[in-house]
């Protein structure tokens, strides 16, 4: 059986000439000007171009229309790349793509739209109008680059932005090894989806190593992360080297952070317009060793790395409007054109000067592109906004035509009208606002009774030894991998001992019905050892740990129905959660035989407990 090699590199338009293959390795295999530009490019090769300089000579390649890289024979080829430029000893490798660069492999074969490699005072850039990478089962990436020592290298994206699909999907993957820099101007989105079932790289992984090392990257669209990362940026900023990002558009939270780094937070710099979700625990979070993992955690340096980002106050520039108080932040894209923005930080106060033109009476002033939040005024009555946790801002005025004659009643009437309209629903807001506090403050007193409940739990715990010695045994060893396979077809996870938790849906959303339901995983060895310590600590049995996720889904409030084996509707469960480093106990809204219901207002690993009645309050 005769296998085919199939690797093709196709061009956008039928009607232009092939050339196969191409390969720039000196300064005399050089096609930079409109007369010599390739049309298109047809190769057997896993490589679409290849450039390679070195020892001062430059190379450079011109492709007026589509590289399509596709590549099918897995016995034969391990890897597909579109574009792959080289330099070092002071040589240049300059790549310029008229159309987009797609690259697509089969079964595990990895995907790789564009590659450079420079050392040595070297430089490369490469520029097309999008990159599209697709594997089937293996990894894949948008853009890899491993820069290092005095060099340099560039990259600059279209309006198609950077599309990865795979197993495990990256857009951008960037080392740069100090003194290098590496420049990416994106002016498209960035979207990454990861098909398999487990922790994947991230949408954008930046790191430095070394010192005086820079990595700039500006994204015009939004960076949205469809898959099970923990974070959707993640960024290691050594000692002396700095990261800085821009992000246009709307930035994807992962399933613990929108931003995971490590590094001194002095050495990064975020400009970003809006954060798909902005709970307490979702925008930033440092990466930090614990019990031999690396978790990610809420620490005061998040804090310091969270508050320090520069949110970009965007506003409708058909409008005549003027700002104060307001930062300016830059970028310079690698053609050397400079981007400005206006920013402000979490909590800073913007002025907001109007400016209404003939003919029109102002309605209303927003701080956002749905118009549900308005401006406040000062006393003097100038109009301010104060930038909220996760960015998003963009002012702007209803304007509604102006007429002054007693012909024109009815449309005055109409304004009169929206604005009634407009001072009701402020009024409905502040109100569902008052509720929401007095809910917050029940709960607070409901968690505090808990606590206490369980404070003399611990007291009480000697009168109930028997109790604990006919408890159900916890968790005690890791399922087989056929058991443990058919509980995770059914959303659950086992305890070795025969009991399982699961989740089956219909998980109560911010007060609502809805048809999410809460994916379930075992925990590490480490969570289940403090599970069982905490436990013990309060005088309890640990019965289930699991962790939970909902990816796409975000809440601020949840209330999930749990299966939990061996639970009574007699027996008294309580439920912990592991955020941060602390357990902190959740609220067990009722407990039937095999059920457990608790309310949640965010995702961790989750501890099953059976404690004595004095334990937990009703």
């Amino acid at each position: 059986m005769i296998k085919k090699r199939l690797c093709i590199i196709l061009s956008a338009l039928l009607s232009m000439s092939v050339i196969i293959p191409v390969s720039a390795q000196d300064p005399e295999v050089t096609v930079s000007n409109d007369s010599e530009s390739i049309s298109a490019i047809s190769t057997d090769k896993e490589v679409g171009a290849d450039i390679d300089s070195s020892d001062g000579s430059q190379s450079s390649l011109t492709v007026q229309n589509d590289v399509v890289v596709i590549c099918s024979d897995v016995t034969t080829q391990e890897q597909a790349t579109g574009i792959a430029a080289h330099a070092d000893d002071g040589g240049s490798a300059d790549v310029n793509v008229g159309g987009s660069v797609n690259v697509s492999g089969n079964e595990n074969i990895v995907a790789i739209g564009i590659s450079t490699n420079t050392d040595g005072e070297g430089s490369s850039s490469v520029n097309a109008g999008g990159v599209t990478s697709e594997s089937e089962t293996g990894s894949a990436c948008g853009i890899m680059a491993d820069v290092r020592g005095a060099s340099s290298a560039s990259f600059s994206i279209g309006s198609d932005g950077i599309n990865v699909t795979g197993a495990n999907a990256t857009g951008a993957d960037i080392l740069a090894d100090g003194p290098a820099t590496v420049n990416i101007n994106i002016d498209g989105n960035i979207v990454t989806n990861n098909t398999e079932a487990s922790p994947a790289p991230s949408g954008l992984d930046l790191k430095t190593s070394g010192s005086e090392a820079a990595i700039n990257v500006r994204v015009g669209g939004d960076i949205t992360y469809n898959g099970l990362s923990s974070s959707s940026v993640e960024i290691v900023a050594t000692s002396g080297s700095t990261v800085n990002v821009v992000a246009e558009g709307t930035l994807s939270v992962g399933t613990e952070s929108a931003i995971a780094f490590s590094g001194d937070p002095d050495n990064i710099s975020l400009v970003i317009w809006k954060f798909a979700a902005n709970s307490d625990d979702s925008l930033v979070k440092e990466a930090v060793a614990y019990e031999g993992e690396t978790e990610l955690v809420k620490n005061a340096n998040a804090i310091e790395l969270e508050q320090s980002i520069h949110y970009i106050i965007k506003m409708d520039t058909a409008q005549n409007i003027e700002l104060g108080g307001t930062t300016g932040m830059t970028y310079t894209a690698p053609d050397g054109s400079v981007k400005s923005y206006n920013t402000a930080k979490e909590s800073e106060e913007v002025a907001v000067k109007l400016t209404i033109p003939s003919g029109y009476d102002l309605a209303g002033v927003f701080s956002d592109k749905e118009r549900q939040c308005r401006l406040e005024q000062n006393a003097n009555g100038n109009y301010y906004l104060v930038v909220p946790k996760g960015g998003g801002i963009y002012v702007n005025m209803l304007l509604v035509p102006h007429t002054a004659n007693a012909h024109n009643a009815d449309n005055e009437a109409t304004i009169r009208n929206l604005q009634q309209q407009f001072e009701a629903f402020k009024e409905a807001q502040e109100k569902n606002y008052a509720t929401l506090t007095n809910e917050k403050n029940a709960l607070s007193n409901q968690l505090a009774n808990t606590q206490k409940s369980l404070n003399e739990a611990v007291k009480a715990r000697d009168a109930y030894k028997d109790k604990y010695a006919n408890a159900t045994k916890g968790p005690a060893r890791p399922e087989t991998p056929s058991r443990a396979a058919e509980l995770s077809k059914n959303n659950a996870v086992g305890n070795g001992n025969g009991g399982y938790v699961a989740q089956g849906g219909h998980v109560q959303i911010n007060g609502g019905k809805s048809n999410v339901t809460f994916t379930l995983a075992a925990p590490s060895t480490g969570v289940l050892n403090s599970a069982t310590k905490q436990a013990s600590s309060v005088g309890g049995t640990l019965l289930h740990c699991v962790t939970t996720s909902s990816p796409g889904v975000s809440f601020k409030s949840a209330v999930v129905n749990f299966t939990v084996t061996g639970v009574t509707a007699n027996d008294t469960i309580a439920v912990y959660q592991l955020q941060g480093k602390t357990w902190v106990q959740v609220l067990v809204s009722s407990i039937t035989d095999n059920h457990v219901t608790v309310n949640l207002t965010q995702h961790g690993p989750l501890a099953f407990v059976r404690v004595a009645s004095a334990a937990i309050s009703q």
